[in-house]
């Protein structure tokens, strides 16, 4: 039984075996899946039903052998059991179904998968079987209008009734609805294609891949035709795709060929990927791209396009005591990327330009190093790229200078670390000969797991100064950077000089040694020390810190506390000196260790006297009557002016 959505419900149940039975109507009940009807939603009864049939449902009485189950408005359902019983015995059965007329459907979406399944659409909930029927109308071959204009119609029906709509698209998505359907956010048809079948490589060079597919079959009949778009990623290019074209000419032709040219790596895997669209598409839309084909392949190796490179100063000249006719001599270059070796067996050759025969003792992937080389003439050295298919077409060359005009290395080289990267390099200027005229500095670091003198594994870099001795170096990330400066003219250098270790920025690498007392006068003394220093800081010294106090007892050393006053002649006092130094990035200052010395018998004050440099070394006042005068570089004459 099938009701429409709002109409009442109405069954009856009688019972007749061919004998007379007074009164049937009273063993008679209604029940409804096994639960009894709500009584807002029936009829109610002419009488009331006893306790044994206080569970079925209750119903009118229409005469002696017949009930009847009356609802007003049943809810829509797919199909709800309504049972006769007689004394609990079931005698007939009804199923029943709640359902409307045919409604509009949501979301029209002619979208073909494949040039199949042309159209789809959600169909609104309803319990009663609708049937839909879809038929289209290509456009009328005797009008002038584009060939991408159709006529939907969408047919639906079930027992109620039917209903019709028509749609009509027109290229590039614009649609309007021919009936009174409201139907809004249509989607212009558009076919949606499988991926290019049989997709094939059938040549490669170094830079390019020439390449073959297949339309799939149900698209080789696709009236507009298909573009085709291409894509590709390289192993060098981490997650970074690029557009290697789009064909959009021919766009019926079942068979397309493609050369994809102008890659940048030879001896690589290459992924490469095509896909398909309709030529009717809208251009920006994205979604109306397929799923891709790809594959995978790798280039032709060639030999490699470019030697290491190097620069003047590039290399390490070391020669032992007083043998000044041979020597040591490391060559250095910067290593090609594994994305430009272009090729399998990829190593670097080195000879020596008029003795090809003299070889490397070692060999590696960013130097050479030459033993009992002859330091009285200068030399020429060659380096190539070389892979399984030959050596680099041009080539690089460094220039190591006789002794004589080799210019003399940098001094006091040191290398400070200041954490994330950071580093400050120092150095001492060279002494020059007046025939050669320094021009320029090149800064040299590395990444290795050691510091030296053990050799730098990693990828060298350099960047050339101009001529200072100080200078700043960021990298990339924290760990161990080997740092090297070498000192160039215009036709000479001085070769590199290594930073024997790092520096610490926090901490004073000055010390002062073998304080003494030189002089002591009427009113006066004189201090005298040594300034001590490791090789791996670059701080300045900004002044010195003097302090001076009574002493106790000659054994102990200490020193009276707070200040001195009624001081009489011939007395002990204890003198401490400490150098002060200036972080030259942060600006801050700290005062390193200290040394002390106690032999001066004369009456001073307790006091803390800080003597800073002077650029003229003149006169200079302190508070508290404390003069000081510049004696050299490794003293400090302290005055006491009496003016009593």
């Amino acid at each position: 039984m099938v009701v429409e959505y709002g109409d009442p419900l109405d069954i009856t149940c009688a019972f007749d075996t061919g004998t007379p039975m007074p009164n049937a109507s009273r063993f008679l009940a209604f029940r409804k899946n096994d639960e009894t009807v709500s009584p807002e939603v029936v009829t109610m009864p002419h009488s009331k039903m006893n306790d044994v049939r206080a569970s079925l449902l209750q119903t009118e009485i229409v005469n002696s052998t017949t009930i009847k189950l009356h609802i007003d408005k049943p809810n829509k359902v797919s199909a709800d059991l309504y049972t006769c019983l007689m004394n609990n015995t079931p005698v007939s059965l009804n199923f029943v179904t709640v359902g409307t007329k045919p409604q509009a459907v949501e979301d029209f979406n002619c979208i073909s998968y494949n040039f199949d399944n042309l159209c789809s659409w959600t169909p609104p909930e309803n319990y009663v079987k609708t049937n839909y029927h879809l038929t289209y109308t290509l456009r009328d071959t005797s009008s002038r209008r584009g060939h991408n204009e159709y006529f939907f119609t969408l047919k639906m029906e079930n027992v109620f009734g039917e209903i019709s709509t028509t749609f009509q698209n027109f290229a590039h998505g614009k649609c309007r609805k021919v009936s009174t359907q409201n139907l809004t956010n249509l989607v212009f048809p558009t076919v949606l294609p499988e991926p290019p079948e049989n997709l094939t490589v059938i040549s490669t060079t170094s830079s390019s891949v020439y390449l073959r597919w297949q339309l799939p079959e149900s698209m080789q009949i696709f009236t507009p035709g298909v573009h085709h778009r291409i894509f590709y990623q390289s192993e060098y290019d981490g997650k970074q795709w690029s557009f290697g074209g789009e064909i959009t000419d021919n766009a019926t032709q079942k068979e397309k060929f493609f050369n994809l040219t102008n890659l940048q790596y030879a001896h690589a895997l290459y992924d490469i990927r095509v896909s398909l669209r309709s030529a009717d598409a809208i251009v920006d839309d994205e979604s109306t791209w397929s799923r891709h084909a790809s594959v995978t392949i790798r280039t032709d190796s060639k030999v490699p396009d470019e030697p290491p490179k190097t620069i003047i100063g590039g290399f390490e000249l070391l020669h032992f005591g007083d043998d000044l006719q041979f020597g040591e001599v490391y060559i250095y270059w910067q290593q090609i990327p594994k994305k430009k070796r272009n090729g399998p067996d990829f190593r670097y050759k080195i000879s020596v330009e008029a003795n090809p025969a003299l070889q490397p003792s070692k060999l590696t992937d960013n130097y050479a190093k030459f033993d009992n080389l002859s330091i009285l003439s200068s030399h020429m050295f060659h380096i190539w790229s070389e892979n399984a298919r030959g050596l680099s077409l041009e080539k690089s060359i460094i220039m190591v200078p006789s002794h004589r005009d080799l210019v003399e290395k940098p001094k006091n080289f040191a290398k400070v670390d200041y954490g994330g990267g950071r580093y400050e390099l120092c150095w001492k200027t060279p002494k020059i000969p007046p025939f050669q005229h320094l021009q320029s500095y090149t800064i040299f670091w590395c990444e290795d797991k050691r510091e030296r003198p053990h050799q730098c594994g990693g990828r060298i870099n350099w960047r050339v100064i101009p001529l200072t001795t100080r200078t700043q170096v960021s990298v990339a990330k924290d760990g161990i950077f080997q740092f090297a400066v070498s000192a160039n003219t215009g036709r000479s250098s001085s070769g590199m000089l290594w930073a024997p270790c790092t520096g610490v920025h926090d901490k004073n690498m000055y010390k002062i040694k073998n304080l003494q007392l030189k002089l002591n006068g009427l009113g006066y003394t004189e201090l005298q020390w040594t300034l001590k220093r490791d090789n791996c800081h670059c701080h300045r010294i900004v002044g010195f810190i003097v302090h001076y106090c009574q002493m106790l007892s000659l054994v102990t050393l200490e020193c009276r506390g707070g200040n001195i006053t009624d001081l009489s002649h011939d007395t002990l006092y204890k003198f401490t000196v400490a150098v002060r130094i200036e972080n030259n990035l942060t600006g801050q200052q700290t005062t390193g260790d200290v040394d002390f010395v106690g032999t001066f018998h004369r009456i001073w004050d307790n006091h803390l006297a800080e003597l800073t440099e002077c650029s003229k070394c003149g006169r200079k006042f302190f508070p508290h009557r404390i003069e000081a005068h510049r004696r050299a570089c490794a003293g400090l004459r302290i005055e006491l002016k009496n003016k009593k």
